[in-house]
């Protein structure tokens, strides 16, 4: 697996002339050398040696490190967040998982516009929002019953119909779920209601070069 950057640097006599720099992936290290069948990317903008490296670094490295792409739907409160910004997302596929909207508030009791099919031998939690949109971590639920849940969180919201439309938005899962991880948003759309969004796995590893 290899990779080859074309770039366009300036050169010392301030003339225009063509450069290479070529990268190579050998037993997980990167190295300067021509490599097999190379993934060519001619870069504009780059005006020196150590801005081109920097680039073909950072896309060498998407290669190593970039594994993961998601594509899923989410509700409004994904207008907070654009192309490019950091979110943690979690895998939920397979288990038990419910969401809805808190219609009351009963001190640190919440009523939800659904009915609650939990199995009560089993451990959740719960993810809530508040005013400004932002999901809570991950909170244990107390307890639960047909319309209500128990949980200590003190910041959640109900709707008045005059400036505030919906409550809080609760997403209750197993104990056993995935712990969210850090993505990048690469791609959002909105369609009827919902928030289409496409991400890739965050790796620190990736901008380890950047100077």
């Amino acid at each position: 697996m290899g990779s080859k950057k074309t770039v366009r640097i300036i050169n010392s006599r301030g003339t225009d002339k063509k450069a290479y720099i070529n990268l190579k992936i050998d037993n997980g290290k990167i190295i300067e050398q021509h490599a097999f069948r190379p993934n060519k990317i001619q870069l504009t903008g780059c005006r020196n040696y150590i801005q081109a490296m920097n680039r073909a670094q950072l896309e060498i490295r998407r290669l190593i490190y970039e594994r993961t792409y998601v594509e899923d739907e989410v509700i409004n409160d994904a207008n907070l967040v654009d192309k490019g910004d950091l979110v943690l997302w979690s895998d939920t596929y397979d288990e038990t998982i419910v969401s809805g909207e808190i219609i009351q508030i009963n001190n640190k009791t919440f009523y939800v516009d659904q009915e609650l099919t939990l199995d009560p031998q089993k451990s959740y939690r719960v993810a809530i929002t508040n005013k400004g949109g932002y999901p809570s971590n991950w909170i244990d639920v107390v307890s639960h019953s047909k319309n209500t849940f128990t949980a200590d969180y003190t910041e959640a919201y109900i709707a008045d119909n005059i400036n505030i439309q919906m409550g809080s938005i609760f997403i209750i899962t197993e104990t056993i779920s995935a712990e969210p991880t850090e993505f990048l948003i690469t791609q959002k759309q909105y369609q009827d209601g919902i928030y289409k969004m496409q991400l890739v796995n965050y790796d620190k590893r990736i901008y380890e070069y950047d100077r």
